[in-house]
């Protein structure tokens, strides 16, 4: 498992400390603890950081009519397994520099591989077992942490192996939801479009399991804490209540503001929230209630925040969207043939770039040359410096085949790479 620099001192922040007795720690977690080398001492201080909850515990016991499929079919991490995972994130998430220009980053989502395929296919199933889930899980996380590390991707994600959609995932987690039978998004791709029956809260952690073994083996680099926005969420669901759709809006946001405190208490970083419905629904009333509630999910937390929104017409609001309470907006441009770079010079762009140069939606390769063309592109308009420009896809890598995401991916890391060495 590797070591801590010699005098090191393990800060466990936990907001309980009913499973400690007075001697400490017990005594299987002690001896985990002795035998990290080099530790040579251990802080606990009352904070939530991640819950050391024991294996009866019922604390993620969903509400009658929600989908408990995180109950059911998610192992809850043990003590020593949580503490395995904060050693190996103290040490990992120290050591990699991201480059000070044209950083290389994703979206998110990174096609299935075949562990998580047989692990969502046993969920559907209702026959896995939760210790299986999580095993299947890690692999498929693992194998896509190691192509982001073989291409040299800088700031990274878990790929979303655990989540069979990006809403539904949350209203599987979240109380308040139910799920309908299948509808068709499009081709043939169907889900479960969800339910608000209920006022929507917080129960625990949904994606911190994921995000902490992504971070224990992505070999240093910075992973994104991703989570699907509040209003796409209400957008790509069926309402069931009598409540204002502006304040069910935040009520969402509140339940993950909840979640996104404790990524952030855990060491994430790099927070994104994913709002690809609003580009959809263009309209400036949308654009104002998506900007408040990113200001009550975001509002007073030290991390780099980022909101992705990818396709429509986003230049109809673009003007409220560049306002926005976040360090960087991460944006769909190649798909449209770069149809909103004319609004960066318009509205005196000033924030981070997410740079979407690496079409999603279809098979064909980026060459090299033809990224770096795109970066030429953006900094011949003069509105912001290679410092705050990150390249990345247009959106998620979910739907192109496995090689065809990975061969991207290459390329783009090395158009960054030449874009240093001219600008």
């Amino acid at each position: 498992m590797g070591g801590f620099p010699r005098g090191s001192y393990l800060w466990i922040a936990v907001d309980s400390f009913e499973y400690f007795s007075t001697s400490g720690f017990p005594g299987s977690v002690r001896v985990f603890i002795a035998s990290l080398p080099g530790l040579s001492g251990l802080h606990i201080t009352h904070k939530p950081l991640i819950r050391f909850e024991d294996s009866n515990s019922n604390s993620k016991t969903h509400h009658p009519q929600v989908d408990t499929r995180r109950e059911a079919n998610k192992s809850k991490p043990t003590t020593h397994s949580y503490l395995q995972l904060i050693a190996s994130n103290y040490r990992s998430v120290t050591g990699y520099e991201v480059p000070r220009k044209f950083p290389t980053t994703v979206i998110g989502s990174y096609p299935k591989l075949p562990e998580a395929e047989e692990a969502l296919r046993l969920r559907r199933s209702g026959r896995v077992d939760p210790g299986r889930f999580r095993e299947l899980v890690n692999a498929a996380i693992r194998g896509v942490v190691g192509d982001y590390v073989e291409v040299g991707v800088d700031v990274i994600s878990d790929g979303e192996q655990s989540r069979e959609d990006m809403v539904v995932f949350f209203a599987e987690n979240l109380r308040g939801f139910t799920l309908s039978d299948w509808v068709r998004v499009f081709d043939n791709v169907y889900f479960r479009k969800p339910v608000i029956v209920g006022r929507v809260e917080w129960v625990a952690p949904a994606t911190l399991e994921d995000w902490l073994y992504a971070t224990s083996v992505s070999q240093g680099r910075p992973v994104k804490a991703i989570v699907t926005g509040p209003y796409t969420i209400v957008e790509w669901s069926f309402v069931a209540r009598r409540v204002d759709r502006a304040e069910l809006v935040l009520e969402v946001a509140s339940a993950l503001r909840r979640e996104i405190e404790r990524l952030v208490e855990a060491g994430a970083r790099y927070v994104q929230v994913d709002e690809p419905a609003l580009s959809t629904r263009p309209s400036k009333e949308d654009a104002q209630l998506v900007g408040e509630a990113l200001r009550r999910m975001l509002h007073g937390l030290d991390v780099k925040k980022i909101v992705h929104i990818c396709y429509g017409r986003l230049e109809r609001i673009f003007e409220y969207v560049v306002d926005y309470p976040v360090d960087q907006l991460a944006l769909e441009f190649k798909n449209s043939n770069f149809r909103l770079l004319p609004y960066l010079k318009e509205y005196s762009y000033s924030k981070e770039l997410g740079f979407g140069v690496v079409d999603v939606h279809v098979t064909k390769v980026e060459s090299v040359r033809e990224v770096v063309e795109a970066v030429e592109r953006l900094m011949k308009l003069g509105v912001i410096g290679p410092e705050k420009v990150f390249l990345n896809p247009d959106c998620g890598l979910k739907r192109l085949p496995r090689e065809v995401a990975k061969a991207k991916l290459r390329n783009m890391v090395e158009a960054a790479r030449r874009a240093r060495e001219i600008w």
